[in-house]
């Protein structure tokens, strides 16, 4: 466990003291050191990006204390505990937050007040049954959480520090527990600079208190959900991967991918130069295979693929992808993801294909997760349309702009004013229903430029959730 230091009413630590993947943790504000502040500050790789979260509360004397690297905030009516764990289920480490409220609150809401420097938070919906049926997974406490990525692209430069496929962390859904063990799940919502969790109602009012509020920040990088590269029958292959566009000439080193299985399996890994061979039509640049894989994983591992030194050009969009091979029956190899907001632009690829003879060039389009909104009958929003009130499943009432599903509230004729996210009074004609978002997979290259340098995929031009 790493070491606590106090300075000034603030308590120091580094979960992680590794150069190429330093975290460092504040709790309470070094920026205001008068008193102690319920507040916890997670940096990543030296303080380049960070966020901060700060319990809203009204205690007047709250009192401080620290017993076995766990610091206690106590008040009347709310209490904190702040410590870390490390555990089968965040092996990478995690932040609690653990809020107590001591008597029925007021109101059925947690509120901090969240400020961050270079990130971006998505929201991890639960899957569709669609989905699931292709093989994705996502743990409960995923369901409702927050995905957090640096909002620029890095660079990792051989060397230098890890930056991986730009993920900091995972913001999970919090579990509220009172004093009988009766638990509920809390649902987390950010929005204009607070991050709150809100608490079912009827939970609160048969709840024997004190009751935990417990908000995890975990420090793991892989995506928190999981997609099959080979089925659980040993039938079927999956061929996935996202694009990026190179920032400079270099030559290819490794792919790395991070996944998932219970046997050992072989795996491929491709790079391939969008469009290069038409529309569609992918040329293959590189690949490589790795048999035997011996992992019978606990857990996700990251997994590299050496290449050869195959070289790609600045500004050249190329599309790296996996397929994987099942060694063992009853059975499935999964790869990682996150699901960020879709810009138009980037997006995933996935595709059944057969392992043994895969195409080349790869023949595949960009899947459009607009495509099933569509499908439907949702269709783009435009001026001087008359719009119905949303009941039942009217599709006709609802609509997308800005990579945003609305549905309509009353019945309306559209203008400039009324715009979804937009106009000045949209919000009285408009609801949010939905966000269109695209599989970030954790899979990132690295090649050498110069000093050598390493891009995560698909990390750059899609539209962000800011805080």
């Amino acid at each position: 466990m790493a070491e606590l230091l106090i300075k000034d009413n603030t308590y120091l630590k580094k979960p992680k003291d590794d150069p190429k993947d330093r975290i460092g943790l504040e709790i309470g504000d070094s920026k205001q050191p008068d008193k102690f502040y319920p507040q916890v500050k997670i940096m990543r790789w030296d303080n380049e990006v960070n966020f901060s979260v700060r319990l809203v509360h009204d205690e007047k004397s709250p009192k401080i204390s620290e017993k076995d690297d766990k610091i206690t905030w106590q008040g009347d009516k709310v209490e904190a505990h702040f410590y870390d764990i490390q555990n089968e289920e965040h092996p990478e480490g995690a932040s609690e937050f653990e809020v107590i409220l001591k008597e029925k609150p007021k109101i059925n809401k947690v509120e901090f007040t969240l400020n961050t420097k270079g990130l971006d938070f998505f929201n991890q919906r639960e899957l569709t049954q669609k989905e699931k049926d292709k093989g994705a997974r996502r743990p409960e406490n995923v369901i409702g959480s927050y995905a957090v990525y640096a909002s620029e692209r890095k660079i990792n430069y051989v060397g230098g520090k890890e930056y991986k496929s730009g993920k900091v962390g995972h913001i999970y859904r919090p579990k509220i527990v009172d004093s009988l063990g009766t638990e509920v799940w809390g649902a987390l919502h950010i929005e204009n600079g607070i991050l709150s969790v809100t608490i079912p109602q009827d939970f609160l009012d048969k709840a024997v208190y004190p009751i935990i509020v417990d908000p995890t920040f975990g420090y793991e990088v892989e995506g928190g959900s999981n997609i099959y590269i080979a089925s659980s029958d040993d039938s079927s292959e999956t061929r996935v991967g996202n694009y990026f566009t190179s920032p400079a000439d270099g030559t290819l080193d490794s792919i790395s991918a991070n996944l998932n299985s219970i046997y050992d399996f072989d795996a491929k890994v491709f790079v391939n130069q969008k469009d290069s061979a038409g529309s569609g039509s992918h040329g293959q640049i590189a690949t490589t295979t790795r048999t035997d894989i011996p992992l019978s994983l606990e857990g996700n591992v990251w997994i590299t693929f050496p290449l050869s030194n195959e070289p790609i050009y600045t500004s050249i969009d190329y599309i790296l992808n996996i397929v994987g091979r099942n060694k063992g029956s009853d059975t499935a190899t999964f790869v990682s993801f996150d699901d960020v907001d879709w810009d138009g632009l980037h997006g995933q690829y996935i595709e059944e294909g057969i392992y043994s003879a895969p195409e080349n060039p790869w023949d595949v389009t960009m899947d459009d997760p607009s495509a099933e909104y569509y499908a439907i009958g949702v269709t783009d929003w435009a001026v001087n349309i008359y719009y119905p009130a949303f009941v039942g499943d009217n599709m006709e009432a609802a609509v997308i702009r800005n990579f945003t599903i609305y549905i309509s509230l009353q019945d309306h004729t559209s203008t400039s004013n009324d715009e979804p996210g937009v106009g000045a009074s949209w919000d009285s004609c408009w609801a949010v229903a939905a966000t269109i978002t695209f599989r970030q997979f954790s899979i990132y290259c690295t090649y050498t430029a110069g000093g050598g340098l390493s891009i995560p995929v698909a990390m750059a031009n899609y539209r962000r959730l800011r805080a």
